[in-house]
């Protein structure tokens, strides 16, 4: 028992040398010992740690001293070093060399925690509106939002993110009774940072609009953007790419159309319970020059208490290759109550 306290007494001595052996897996053990070593030189001590290659070994001159087993000669007894440790802590045994048996003082390390890997975080966010105008011209307007962030940065790299963001949104009016507007779209958008600043995207969308004659549609395409700006308070993105949209029309052949995408996002915390949200994409047609389609989203959110918050959307889609019969121009102004998650 007492043989076991000396050996730790002795080994916390030995320092960050010790211990980092011992985390490389050598026995252990403190025995006194003359070290005869083939320069003619001695070392007395306790012996600490012993390894296939070195030793350590303590004394009142210095808490730790490294000695390779290829210099030792023969302990105080004329014996080898490796003989004279067997024999004298002859017991437990652990493999010191590959045939040298040895007893040791066994010596507690607290573990280490190893980092913990990165893990995803999900976010969300559904706005309902109800609006209701009564004038020269009567409207009801219903319409609701959904929003899901994903976003997880990547375990080799955690300032990069994988992101996605999912989007649905749905509208239903009446102005003096008669349907102006009734669509439901939906897009996911995956981005994955290449750098620090640039990063690839890949959108997807459909939906359909009664009004617009839109029986059904869809729409994918890649891209890539940069980080303009990245603050706490103030983000800018910029992004181009390729977009394919396919639109099965009333009343008129189906619309397939190749263009550009050209985009901005913009998001401003204004101050702590204030923040703006922006989106504008262009889609110039890649193949009809002069075509081309737009969509701008502006919202100002003010949480007015916990994850609530009181919304107004400015909304202004145009294109050029609308079906016949249907404006170009489609502008919304709507408010609407949130709630995060």
């Amino acid at each position: 028992m007492m043989q076991k306290k000396q050996g730790f007494q002795m080994a916390l001595r030995s320092g960050l040398v010790g211990g980092s052996l011992l985390l490389a897996g050598l026995p252990v053990f403190a025995q006194s010992a003359v070290l005869h070593l083939k320069s003619g030189d001695q070392i007395s001590g306790q012996i600490i740690l012993v390894g296939t290659n070195q030793m350590i070994i303590s004394n009142a001159w210095a808490g730790s001293i490294s000695v390779p087993l290829a210099e030792i000669a023969q302990c105080d007894d004329g014996k080898p070093v490796i003989a004279h440790a067997n024999e004298q802590l002859a017991g437990n045994e652990v493999k010191l060399h590959p045939s040298a048996p040895l007893k040791v003082a066994v010596i507690a390390v607290p573990s280490i925690k190893q980092p913990e890997k990165p893990k995803g975080k999900w976010n969300g966010e559904v706005r309902l509106g109800l609006d209701t105008i009564v004038s020269t011209t009567d409207s009801q307007d219903y319409s609701g939002h959904l929003k899901l962030t994903y976003e997880r940065p990547y375990d080799t790299s955690p300032k990069k993110y994988f992101r996605n963001v999912f989007n649905l949104d749905a509208e239903y009016q009446k102005t003096d009774g008669t349907e102006s507007s009734d669509h439901v779209f939906a897009n996911n958008k995956s981005d994955f940072d290449i750098t620090a600043k640039s990063y690839g995207y890949m959108l997807f969308g459909t939906g359909y609009d009664e009004v617009q004659k839109i029986k059904y549609q869809y729409q994918l395409g890649p891209g890539a953007g940069i980080h303009l700006i990245k603050h706490d308070n103030f983000v800018l993105n910029l992004e181009s790419g390729l977009d394919y949209q396919y639109q099965n029309l009333e009343d008129t052949a189906d619309l397939r159309t190749v263009s550009v995408r050209m985009a901005q996002d913009l998001t401003w915390k204004i101050v702590d319970n204030l923040k703006l949200v922006q989106n504008f994409a262009l889609y110039p047609d890649a193949e009809h020059f002069g075509e081309f389609r737009n969509s701008f989203e502006s919202t100002l959110s003010y949480g007015f208490w916990k994850n609530l918050s009181l919304n107004l959307t400015a909304l202004n889609d145009y294109n050029t290759e609308a079906a016949p019969g249907v404006n170009r121009n489609r502008f919304e102004l709507r408010s609407s109550l949130g709630v995060t998650f």
